[in-house]
């Protein structure tokens, strides 16, 4: 057991350099491209093969590994593509993020995580929610980075549901220069009223409205 501990160990030191040797390269790279201005981050296809602490396996497994200790995080986006919205500032105006996991990484938002999207104009989001025991500061990075972008003109939500953490995000945002909502595969509930404040608050600015694939739930009471 002792062994198998400090191989592990080792595996994951390994790994951390290769992570940290790949994000120079790819900052470097970054600089080349002076026109770049969106990022696109989504899960590795589960057919992928991939190498990891010497065996080729595909990317599913390594996924489903239950001691895996980058499970339910998004290393992807906070090992590079962070990063990189911090170091190019104003260059990246567009940002196309879809979670791995069954609850969104994007709770783990730090300050300096917060302050890397505030020049971004066009957010697609395909995010699930939060336990539903998580406290509520687990949501508080996500709310922060995204009611502190200022010039948002356009915002594309794939949610499932109304969560807790879109709700309060629908309810505090205000974005004077969004000219686009989209909310796609997305069930609603009849006493949700966020939605309906939002779309209110937005209604000069917006253009274009697009509900796509949603439902909305009707919830009877009874006394």
């Amino acid at each position: 057991m002792a062994s198998s501990l400090i191989e592990t160990s080792a595996g994951l030191r390994g790994l951390k350099g290769h992570v940290l040797n790949a994000r120079a390269t790819f900052l470097a790279t970054l600089r080349r491209l002076p026109s770049l201005a969106t990022f696109h981050n989504c899960r590795m296809p589960g057919n992928q093969v991939m190498e990891y602490l010497g065996y080729e396996l595909c990317a599913d497994l390594f996924h489903n590994q239950q001691n895996n200790r980058l499970h339910h995080s998004n290393q992807g986006f906070f090992a590079f593509l962070l990063p990189a919205l911090r170091q190019l500032g104003t260059q990246i105006h567009s940002l196309h993020y879809a979670d791995e996991w069954m609850y969104t990484g994007l709770t783990g938002l730090t300050v300096g995580g917060v302050r890397a999207f505030q020049h971004i104009t066009s957010l697609d989001l395909s995010i699930p929610g939060t336990p539903h025991d998580a406290p509520d500061e687990s949501s508080s990075g996500l709310l922060s980075a995204l009611t502190n972008i200022t010039g948002l003109g356009q915002l594309r939500l794939r949610i499932g549901y109304l969560h807790a953490s879109i709700r309060k995000l629908l309810q505090k945002a205000r974005w004077p220069r969004l000219t686009l909502f989209e909310l796609a595969e997305t069930v609603a509930y009849s006493h949700d009223s966020q939605l309906l404040s939002f779309l209110k608050a937005h209604a000069a600015s917006l253009c274009q409205l697009r509900l796509l694939h949603c439902k909305m739930t009707w919830v009877t009471s009874y006394r």
